[in-house]
């Protein structure tokens, strides 16, 4: 009597167990992909996901209150001119350079007089396309732009001051202007000295300024 071969007998069952697993996994691989578009679909439809690109800070116009950790201000004007005397930007018009001032009014919030040179103050608002170039900041209609203080819940008006190029600014096109902000805290190092450090834009204010001209010699707007 011949051996009996068992191979072809043991492999039938096995390689059916084995479509048998194959299929309930690609089932369960199609059922879970479903669910998971149907739960992607509701879940963009109500506005759960947010793209990078559309986040940033808020957007701002023209007299409009902006509220940053310990200030709030607005911003009343902006206009560029040949010359404006009395406020620290001297533009050189054989360069064809211009001045754009904008006029900003502002409360400190805060229980202590500050600087408008500290982090997060004036002096960090910034056009957008300039990130790098300070303002000259100076109170409107005084002479005196060397050191600005903000006093706790006075009220301020204060011009700040850059100094252009004669077609950096296209009439007709907006200036944005990103407004800074910060957050008050204790130093670690020195006893009693506090810090002001930097947070998220407060917002950016798109404005088309104004073009006066040669300017005023009495140093208004």
């Amino acid at each position: 009597m011949g051996e009996i071969d068992a191979s072809d007998d043991d492999a039938a069952p096995a390689g059916a167990a084995v479509r048998r697993r194959l299929s309930r996994g690609w089932i369960i691989t199609i059922a879970t992909t479903a669910v998971l578009g149907f739960c992607v679909g509701v879940i963009a439809a109500t506005g759960g996901f947010r793209s990078v690109a559309g986040t940033g800070p808020a957007a701002y116009r023209l007299g409009d209150e902006i509220s940053s950790a310990e200030a709030t201000l607005v911003v009343e004007r902006v206009a560029v001119m040949d010359e404006l005397w009395g406020y620290g930007s001297s533009p050189d018009d054989t360069k064809g350079e211009r001045v754009l001032a904008v006029l900003v009014d502002v409360t400190n919030l805060d229980d202590e007089p500050r600087l408008a040179s500290s982090s997060g103050s004036l002096a960090d608002i910034r056009l957008q396309h300039r990130p790098d170039d300070r303002p000259t900041v100076s109170i409107y209609a005084d002479d005196d732009f060397s050191v600005v203080t903000l006093q706790p819940d006075v009220p301020a008006r204060v011009l700040l001051t850059w100094v252009v190029e004669e077609d950096e600014i296209v009439d007709g096109d907006p200036v944005r202007l990103v407004i800074p902000d910060a957050e008050k805290n204790d130093s670690t190092i020195f006893s009693g000295e506090t810090l002001w450090n930097p947070l998220d834009p407060a917002g950016v204010v798109s404005v088309r300024p104004e073009d006066l001209g040669p300017g005023s010699e009495d140093g208004r707007l």
